[in-house]
């Protein structure tokens, strides 16, 4: 039995001579991105006890909000539980709101970690996500080093295995083949970087007050505060750009830290460093002072503060993660790696975060991180005043609990124009959108996938539509550059399968085609056995302006694909528009489902046809074992007004047929005539009764009758592939 899916929206595509059928009237857009004028704002907060322990039970009277020192109403209060969710037993975490859901990245610091501490970082970190991360967590991966800066090796994703590769290949040369998923929901090289920064580590003695030393120090110091300068800016592009990340993120920092004096100054008064200094000070020799390791370097406070600013921005708290563990550095001494905690203490307060030192069992402590944030409360407002576009309001969180400690997001940014973002901030809030499934409608796209047995599990032809007409709404120049991309997931969160496409509309030579047709795409995804969420996203990548349905869809098992339908009855479009196709990867072992006796067509995902009007439709069937010539056909159609029981014969008739290709599909062409009917929603219901054998199916399948078309109206031209 094969399964067909309908998300809303109307889809069309072209067939020669078939008739010109209009799109639908498209829905009211929606807001993708969020509007402080026009939608809640929500504010995650984590209130937990002084052990660690989450405060359960809290009501939004406990709760006071604050926008710029000026007090909110809490308009709403949302709670996720986390730990109740698993004892539930559900299983749809994409249903859960993504202020709620647990966000994890991943993120190793290469310049800062010998190769076992790095070795026993990644088999821990990967452990920890193939066996405790929940279905509801969506995990991340990145890393940064002085030499290369930032590398995401995968968004912020549920499939759990492809997260743990990614934590693997962390550090090593490039294995894995380059996937053309500019989302990152598939594995990117891994980036090859060192282990060292090159920098020799200081140390400490009373020859230090020979001038010469001293300056010789000082230019040792400037470098190194410069390196980590460097490191540490290359950290702020990735705090900017979680804000695109909708709900609070949990940064799991794996660094052995660096030296904390370049930020903290030195704090051990006692050492020999300390008491030679603090004797050329009463002596007046200032010049033997090394004040940049005395009192921290200034320029590298300012890139570190500015940097630990955006991450309370984007509502990212992060949890540094010590992998040094319980050993003493010998080669350091017990002071250095003491300024090294203290550095990894420094970003931890920063945030809102907490530092784990001491910890041989890493994923012990990676579990604690996690119960830490298991419980969840949003707090939904409506700001009370408007400070400009782009403009950030800082916010204050405080509840009425003895003992509670409050970790929320520290403000929000009115919206800003996408051309401000950065590739990454763009990146991540596309895959935030399919990930979460956020509502994104600035123009109508309509999608329709099903399964069809092949002689290798199932083959999913998926169809994506946009419309035309509002696409070319809020045209800007005389390009429109669009971004397409479509995944397939399974419950666990785990990609099976995608497409992605990038490409540019020549509007002097599209534009009239999308003012009488919608932009059409249609790919062949290759999925086992299982239920998935098929998902598109299609964005206007110079705008921002963006459109995502998603659809569930279930492919069955082998023992399946019997029945002599493939598919409910398939409404083919009109001419008109412009078509974008990605043909079946498996080549001539399986032809196209999409076309009749050469010519491709596309079925409309939500058929509408004119008031008086026909439509052709399209039958896949399914033969026989071993049969090779498509068998005689008793086919009968009927037609009833939706909601209502009474069905009445419907007139169709056989235009053509094919015969059955090596997968054993073949195909019937009809035409459909519903008559002088009133404008409205129907059902149409085939039977087909193979003479021989008896054996049949039915299938059915909803369209709309529209108003009449008048006479004069134009006819759609041909389809045509964009150029590039």
């Amino acid at each position: 039995m094969s399964t067909a899916v309908r998300a809303s929206r109307v889809s069309a595509a072209p067939l020669a001579a078939l008739l010109l059928l209009p799109a639908a009237a498209p829905e009211s857009p929606r807001t993708f991105a969020e509007r402080s004028d026009v939608t809640l704002i929500e504010v995650p907060v984590v209130v937990t006890r002084r052990d660690g322990a989450a405060i359960r039970g809290l009501a939004s009277s406990d709760f006071e909000l604050f926008d710029e020192g000026a007090r909110q109403a809490i308009e709403a209060l949302d709670v996720t539980d986390l730990g109740r969710f698993r004892e539930s037993g559900e299983e749809e975490a994409w249903r859960l709101p993504a202020a709620g859901r647990r966000h994890l990245l991943f993120l190793f610091d290469l310049s800062h970690c010998s190769t076992g501490s790095l070795e026993r970082a990644r088999a821990d970190a990967a452990r920890f996500v193939r066996e405790a991360l929940a279905p509801e967590d969506l995990g991340a991966v990145a890393s940064i080093s002085i030499e290369r800066g930032l590398a995401l090796h995968v968004t912020f994703s549920a499939d759990r295995p492809l997260i743990a590769r990614a934590i693997e290949s962390v550090g090593l040369p490039s294995s894995f083949p380059v996937p053309d998923d500019p989302l990152s929901f598939t594995l990117r090289p891994p980036v090859d970087n060192g282990t060292s920064n090159g920098v020799p580590a200081p140390t400490a003695g009373a020859d230090l007050i020979q001038p010469s030393i001293v300056l010789q120090q000082k230019g040792i110091d400037e470098y190194a505060a410069d390196q980590l300068g460097r490191l540490i800016s290359s950290m702020s592009v990735l705090g900017e750009a979680l804000d695109a990340v909708a709900g609070r993120k949990t940064i799991l920092f794996f660094s052995e830290g660096f030296d904390g004096r370049y930020l903290v100054g030195e704090t051990d008064k006692e050492s020999d460093r300390m008491l030679v200094e603090n004797d050329a000070i009463a002596r007046g020799e200032l010049w033997n002072v090394n004040v940049e390791r005395r009192f921290g370097n200034r320029r590298f406070q300012d890139v570190f503060e500015r940097t630990m600013a955006l991450f309370r921005r984007s509502d990212s708290a992060i949890y540094p993660i010590d992998i040094g563990g319980l050993r003493v550095r010998e080669k350091e001494g017990v002071a250095a790696s003491r300024y090294r905690r203290e550095a990894l203490d420094a970003i931890a307060q920063a945030t809102q975060g907490e530092s784990v030192h001491g910890e041989n069992d890493l994923g012990q402590a990676l579990e604690r991180v996690r119960e830490r944030t298991s419980l969840t409360y949003v707090l939904f407002f409506r700001p009370s005043r408007s400070i400009g576009e782009g403009a950030y309001h800082r916010l204050k969180v405080r509840v009425r609990h003895a003992g509670a400690r409050v970790s929320a997001r520290a403000g929000y940014y009115e919206r800003r124009g996408f051309s401000k973002r950065s590739p990454l901030e763009r990146a991540l809030a596309a895959a935030d959108a399919i990930a979460q499934e956020r509502p994104a409608e600035d123009f109508p796209v309509r999608l329709l996938a099903w399964s069809l047995p092949s002689g290798e599990g199932f083959r999913v032809p998926v169809v994506v539509e946009v419309s035309g007409e509002q696409l070319l709404a809020a045209r800007n120049g005389a390009k429109l550059r669009l971004g397409l991309y479509l995944y397939a997931v399974t419950e666990r969160g785990e990609v099976r399968d995608y497409r992605t496409r990038s490409f540019s509309l020549d509007l002097a030579r599209e534009a009239p085609r999308l003012e009488k047709g919608p932009l059409r795409y249609d790919a062949v995804l290759r999925l086992p056995e299982g239920r998935y969420r098929i998902r598109a996203l299609v964005r206007d990548e110079d705008a921002g302006r963006a459109g995502f349905r998603a659809a569930s869809l279930e492919v069955p098992g082998s023992g399946a694909g019997e029945d002599l339908l493939s598919a409910p009855p398939l409404f083919i479009a009109a001419e008109g528009g412009v078509r974008l196709r990605d043909r079946d990867s498996a080549g001539a072992s399986a032809p196209e489902p999409l076309e009749l006796a050469g010519s491709a067509f596309v079925p409309q995902a939500e058929p509408s046809l004119p008031a008086g009007g026909a439509a052709r439709l399209c039958l896949l069937l399914r033969s026989a074992p071993g049969e090779v010539e498509a068998p005689d056909l008793e086919i009968e159609g009927r037609l009833r007004e939706d909601g209502r029981p009474d069905w009445s014969p419907a007139q169709i008739s056989v235009v053509g047929r094919t015969s059955p290709d090596p997968t054993g599909l073949w195909k019937v062409l009809l035409e459909f005539a519903p008559g002088e009917r009133p404008p409205g929603l129907y059902r149409f219901a085939v039977t087909i009764r193979e003479k021989r054998t008896r054996r049949s199916s039915v299938g059915e399948t909803g369209f709309r009758i529209s108003e009449r078309v008048p006479s004069s109206a134009p006819a759609g031209g041909a389809a045509s592939e964009p150029g590039r």
